[in-house]
């Protein structure tokens, strides 16, 4: 009978092993399929949020003269558009989803750029003495910190 009891506590002994062994196994597998998941998810999310931005970004560029010498007047507003798109996309990527690193990435040095064209540098200016908003105070001003525009 001791055999017996002895017997049966080694068969307990061993199914428990395997089984939580198999368990845990199996619940580390499952949480990297979870994490590589969430990974691509992310990924995706990135993606279309770049897409998103570049999209509005080109439907306002697709406006923009294409011969050297257009009158400044005549594109005056799809100017002012593009510094209104300007500032979502930094808006969207350093206060909204800042973990993308999108503003670094990409936008950051695109906006910047644009300054040196002096149509677009013409519409800011006009902008800024208008007294456009481009939201809060303290945004405003952080946006040109970012993008080294000094009004």
């Amino acid at each position: 009978m001791e055999y017996l009891i002895s017997g049966a506590a080694l068969i307990v002994s061993f199914w428990t092993y395997f089984s939580t062994n198999r368990g845990v196994t199996h619940a580390e597998r499952s949480a990297n399929v979870a994490e590589k998941d969430s990974t691509y998810s992310r990924l995706n999310a990135k993606a279309e949020l770049f897409v998103n931005l570049r999209s509005s970004y080109l439907d306002i560029h697709k406006e923009f003269p294409r011969e050297s010498g257009s009158s400044y007047e005549d594109f005056e507003l799809i100017y002012r558009a593009y510094w209104v798109n300007a500032y979502n996309e930094w808006f969207v990527t350093r206060k909204i989803c800042p973990a993308y690193s999108l503003w670094e990435d990409f936008f950051n040095g695109a906006i910047k750029s644009s300054l040196t064209r002096e149509n677009l540098k013409r519409a800011l200016d006009g902008m800024v003495s208008d007294g456009f908003a481009f939201g809060a105070d303290e945004l405003r001003q952080e946006f040109f910190r970012d993008i080294e525009y000094l009004p």
